[in-house]
C-alpha cells in the first residue's frame, strides 16, 4: 500500500509543482482581496482534480497491466488512490484553515464566521465530487470521467437558474447553514463510502 501511494506521489511531482505556484498566486489574491474563500475553492479543486489526473498518468504508461502481475490486489489499488485522494482533501483543507486564521490575525473586521462555514460547504462538495469522479474514472476511463465530472460542476448553477426561473424563493439563510453544516458532510462520507465500493466493484471486473 505504501509502495503505491509513494509511486502516485512521485507521479505528481512536476505537476505539484504548477500546483504550487498557482496556490500561491490565489492565496495572494484571496488576502488582498479579503476574500479567503476564493483561495480554499481553487486549492479544493485542485485536491479533486489531482487523483483524477493520475489516471492519464496510469493509462499513458499501462502501469495497470505491470501493477496487476505484482503481489498486490485489485481492492489495494483502489484504496490506494483513494487514500492518496482523502491525504490531498486533507492538506488543502489544513491549508485553507491555516489561510483563514492568518487572514483573521491580519484583517480582524472581516467577518470569520460565514468563512468556516463555507469551508466546510467546500470540502464538503469537493468529497462529494471526488465520490462521483473516481468510479467515473474506473468505469469509462479518465477521458470520458474528466468530461463528466465538469458537466457536474455546472449541475447547482443550472438548478439554481431553474430555481429563479420558476420563481421558486432560494433557500433561507437558516435553511443554507442547516445544510453546510449538518446535511451535506454527512451526505458526502455516506457517497463516499458507496464510492469507494462501487470503484473496487469497476476495477475488479475491468480487463487489461
Amino acid at each position: 500500500m505504501k509502495a503505491l501511494l509513494l509511486k502516485d506521489l512521485y507521479n505528481l511531482k512536476s505537476y505539484l509543482r504548477v500546483l504550487a505556484v498557482m496556490a500561491v498566486f490565489y492565496l495572494i489574491f484571496g488576502l488582498t482581496s479579503r476574500n479567503s474563500t476564493m483561495f480554499s475553492s481553487i486549492i479544493m479543486m485542485f485536491a479533486v482534480m489531482l487523483p483524477v489526473s493520475l489516471f492519464s498518468y496510469d493509462d499513458y504508461a499501462k502501469w495497470d497491466a505491470y501493477c496487476l502481475s505484482l503481489p498486490v490486489s485489485r481492492r489495494q489499488v483502489v484504496t490506494a488512490r483513494y487514500l492518496l485522494a482523502l491525504l490531498a482533501l486533507a492538506v488543502c483543507g489544513l491549508l485553507s484553515a491555516a489561510v483563514m486564521v492568518v487572514q483573521q490575525r491580519l484583517q480582524p473586521d472581516v467577518e470569520s464566521e460565514g468563512g468556516w462555514y463555507a469551508l466546510g460547504m467546500i470540502a464538503s462538495v469537493a468529497v462529494l465530487y471526488l465520490a462521483v469522479a473516481l468510479p467515473l474514472c474506473y468505469k469509462l476511463g479518465v477521458e470520458k470521467g474528466r468530461f463528466l465530472l465538469m458537466a457536474l460542476i455546472a449541475v447547482p448553477f443550472v438548478g439554481f437558474l431553474l430555481l429563479s426561473q420558476l420563481g421558486i424563493d432560494p433557500p433561507s439563510e437558516e435553511q443554507m447553514l442547516f445544510w453546510m453544516g449538518a446535511v451535506l458532510p454527512v451526505m458526502a462520507v455516506a457517497l463516499l463510502i458507496f464510492s469507494y465500493l462501487l470503484s473496487v466493484y469497476f476495477y475488479q471486473r475491468k480487463e487489461f
